[in-house]
This record gives structure tokens, C-alpha cells and sequence, in this order.
């Protein structure tokens, strides 16, 4: 999954339509969604591969992304619980190394803050420095803004959904140095089978975004927030750029599924894309 995931960013809370957990106003904390069981799941395309693997409680455990940033390096992790019982996640460990099976491994960890309503509210890693990742959610529990912040950049994603919980549309303002522009893309044709990515919702999607590069993710985050975060699987992705006040359209990317036991896609091609996915 080399395309997949180069430049994950996350975002500062700043929607008045991100819905908190306060005195007023408060909601039960969110809770592990139900799943089908699997002990291990698999995305393979071409070299690359990312494992994730589950205990009895379909709580990830460990695995393995790999990261494409100049060299190919492969990182391990282990996710840890400050509550066994509950399974409050509060950290990770990451091994990284530049063979998939031997070779010296650098450790590294990330931590994992949680807002009010139990859900993840920001990724920071040892060797990020300055670079830090925040997240916001609607009423649903839905992630609606992610934010990237670095030194000369800010990544600022809003992300819509349809009635079906899939994502409709992902808008991103983006300032490097001196530059800025707002992008935009929308995703339609969803099919009704169930979206592998969604194994990973159990811990809000930290190993996606707390990986160095990351994994499971497409070329820009723009593109495959939809392919993460829906319930089914989009068939059409429309990009815009956005000059001054009208959308300009761009490039338009479709994909087709193949699908396996349980209706859950055991390939994905399209957007150059072509990838197996297994479950165990």
C-alpha cells in the first residue's frame, strides 16, 4: 500500500459544529464498535504490506505498517492499555527497521491524548518534534476535522458525510511557507458491503495516523480519508481545486472491489491502486 497514506495530518478543534463532552451536554464515552472476529487482517499491494492482528476482544494488538519516506522501513507496534479492562488505549511502541524480517530496529513511541467522550484527541511521536496531529468528531462519533500542525505547515481537513455514514466530501486547506489552497474531494457510488478499513475504527484509527508515513492510506489524505473513515467502499472520487470562489474541477478516480466471505472486499484496484486484502 505504497500509495496509500504519504502525508496523514490531523487538525486543531476549531468547528463550533464539533460537538464536546461537557457538564451541559454530555454523552455516553464511546465504546469499541462490534466486529466481525478475525485474529489477524492483511492489506498487500505489490512489496508492501500492513498487518494488524487482534486479541479475543477484537482490540488491536500489534502489527506491522511500512513507510516509504526516501528508504523503505517497516514499522512493528504494539498498542498499550492504561486499563486492561476497558481497554483505554495510551500508547504505542514502535520498532522500525529497514528489512521486513531481520535487521536493526530503532525504538520509538507514541502517545495518545483522549477528549471527554473517550475518543482520540491527539497523536504526538518522539521523533515528530515540533509536528502534531489533533482530532474533532461530531455527535456520532464521527471524525469531521483533522488537522495537521509543523513548522511552516498547516494540513486542515473537513470531512461530510451522507446519511449512510459514508464520507461525501473532504475539503482540505493547506498552507506551506508562503503558499496556500483549498482542495476538495467528493466521493460517490458507494457499494452496500462492509469496508475492510473499518477494522481498525476499535482504536480510532491511531496506527493510521500515528505511524511515521502510515499505513492503509492512499497518495494524498484527502483522497483516502473517504476511503478510511466510510461504512462502505466509494466507487467514484471527483477532485476540485478551489480558485477564489469557484471549485474547479480536476481528475476523477473510480474503484472496483472484489469481494470475499462475509461480502468484505478481498481486492481494490483503481487510481493506480491494486490491492489484496486477507482476513484470518
Amino acid at each position: 500500500m505504497n500509495s496509500i497514506l504519504k502525508h496523514i495530518s490531523c487538525f486543531l478543534v476549531i468547528s463550533i459544529a464539533a460537538i464536546t463532552c461537557n457538564d451541559d451536554d454530555i454523552r455516553d464515552p464511546y465504546q469499541p464498535v462490534a466486529l466481525s472476529k478475525i485474529n489477524q487482517l492483511n492489506f498487500i499491494s505489490g512489496n508492501d504490506s500492513s498487518i494488524f492482528i487482534y486479541d479475543a476482544d477484537m482490540i488491536l494488538t500489534s502489527g506491522r505498517d511500512n513507510t516509504f519516506t526516501g528508504i523503505r522501513e517497516y514499522e512493528w507496534f504494539t498498542m498499550e492499555y492504561a486499563d486492561t479492562e476497558h481497554k483505554q488505549l495510551s500508547g504505542a511502541e514502535y520498532n522500525v527497521s529497514d528489512d521486513p524480517v531481520t535487521g536493526h530496529r530503532t525504538e520509538r513511541r507514541a502517545a495518545y491524548s483522549r477528549d471527554d467522550c473517550n475518543m482520540l484527541a491527539k497523536v504526538t511521536r518522539e521523533e515528530w518534534d515540533s509536528k502534531s496531529f489533533s482530532f474533532s468528531y461530531d455527535d456520532r462519533y464521527r471524525l469531521i476535522q483533522l488537522t495537521l500542525n509543523a513548522p511552516n505547515t498547516v494540513n486542515h481537513y473537513t470531512i461530510a458525510y451522507d446519511d449512510q455514514s459514508n464520507v461525501s466530501s473532504v475539503e482540505l486547506y493547506q498552507k506551506a511557507a508562503r503558499a496556500e489552497g483549498y482542495f476538495k474531494h467528493e466521493f460517490s457510488e458507494y457499494d452496500s458491503k462492509s469496508n475492510p478499513f473499518h477494522f481498525l475504527v476499535n482504536v480510532f484509527y491511531a496506527p493510521v495516523f500515528s505511524s511515521s508515513d502510515g499505513a492503509v492510506f492512499f497518495d494524498k489524505m484527502s483522497s483516502s480519508l473517504g476511503l478510511l473513515l466510510s461504512k462502505n467502499n466509494p466507487g467514484k472520487v471527483v477532485n476540485y481545486t478551489k480558485n477564489e470562489n469557484d471549485w474547479e474541477k480536476g481528475g476523477t478516480s473510480t474503484y472496483s472491489y472484489q469481494y470475499g466471505e462475509n461480502n468484505y472486499p478481498v481486492g481494490i484496484s483503481g487510481n493506480g491502486l491494486s490491492l489484496a486484502v486477507e482476513y484470518k
